[in-house]
């Protein structure tokens, strides 16, 4: 397909009821991720609202398919988790669907699609972009006005094979997005995306931009940065809940390293005191939300570590592993990357103990 000629409105139909030939596929996706006119024409036929929806968020009343509903199938789940499920089950379609999907696989695991496996990392990359292939209502026949094009365009994933683990949560996180398209979003971001304070009165705050702000990290010793002022010092605190835990004391650089790390696991708000003109203000000041940021657990970061040493090349393994944790930067760097087959399973003894 050539940079000047568009993907139809039929194509993408086509792409999103799993119609096209594997190469077709992978060309189509393709020009999606790279063509800003084609991409918001995808988004506007398959209605999956706006482009910044990076991950889809699972919705917290459904029981999840991974552990719950795979344990259902499985007839593992203790008597009274199983009576709540069954009559979840008896009126809502959708985790009904999810059941009879589980039961397929389970009644035929070894069936593996062409298609799927030409297709499973660049459908997770398009929905990351904020594009869904497999739409909740019909298609809608829309015209094609000219858009402007993406100023980041996203790169599709080639991955070519399958990868088996020996780690069962790690098998089914990969197998749940290959089989959706879809990495759930984790529930941590909802905590830390605050929501701007609504004020009474004239006074306006110092607009500011703080870094890190409403995001997952993973080191315990994260650079802070913010807006500088001309001839100000600065003083960062940052909290645990009400108890300050760390403290810069007074500096003239625009950014800050803790000397000692932060705990893992937890999340952290922090504030600079800018002292300037004779006067001092905080940032970030209402209306702004708070600047928070979550570190990820010593088990994830353990988790994430064992991942990058046994399978450094398996990027749909890293993705999904970076999606749950909610590093969604490296989820999304990993999901694009592709290009190379996931490693194999290390041989027996083969594993650092």
């Amino acid at each position: 397909m050539g940079s000047g000629i568009h993907v139809t409105i039929d194509a993408i139909g086509r792409l999103a009821r799993r119609e096209l030939p594997p190469e077709k596929v992978l060309r189509i996706a393709r020009h999606i991720s790279e063509c800003g006119e084609c991409a918001a024409l995808a988004r506007d036929v398959t209605s999956l609202g706006d482009a910044d929806d990076l991950f889809d968020v699972e919705d917290l009343e459904h029981p999840r398919v991974d552990p719950d509903l795979a344990a259902y199938v499985d007839l593992i789940l203790p008597l009274a988790r199983r009576a709540e499920i069954a009559a979840h089950l008896e009126t809502c379609e959708r985790c009904r669907q999810d059941v009879a999907d589980l039961e397929r696989i389970r009644a035929s695991s070894a069936r593996k699609t062409p298609w799927l496996a030409y297709a499973a990392a660049a459908v997770l990359v398009i929905a990351l972009a904020g594009i869904t292939l497999w739409p909740r209502g019909p298609l809608r026949s829309v015209p094609q006005p000219p858009r402007p094009r993406s100023a980041a365009p996203v790169p599709i994933a080639t991955t070519t094979a399958a990868a088996t683990y020996d780690r069962p949560e790690w098998q089914t996180a990969v197998d749940e997005a290959r089989r959706t398209g879809r990495v759930p979003r984790a529930a941590i971001l909802a905590e830390i995306h605050a929501s701007p304070e609504t004020l009474r009165g004239n006074d306006r705050a110092t607009p500011a931009k703080l870094d890190p702000a409403g995001v997952v990290i993973e080191t315990t010793t994260p650079r802070f940065t913010w807006t500088a002022f001309d001839h100000a010092r600065y003083v960062v605190s940052v909290f645990d809940g009400d108890r300050k835990v760390a403290s810069s004391g007074k500096i003239t650089t625009a950014w800050w390293i803790p000397a000692s790390p932060l705990a893992r696991g937890k999340t952290f708000t922090w504030q600079v005191e800018v002292a300037r003109d004779g006067k001092s203000e905080i940032i970030p000041a209402p209306p702004s939300p708070p600047a928070m940021f979550h570190i990820i657990d010593e088990a994830t970061a353990r988790d994430l570590d064992d991942a990058r040493r046994r399978y450094p090349t398996d990027h749909l393994l890293l993705g999904v592993l970076y999606a749950r944790a909610g590093l969604e930067s490296s989820a999304r760097e990993e999901l694009s990357r592709g290009g190379q087959a996931p490693s194999p399973v290390p041989r027996a003894g083969s594993l650092r103990r």
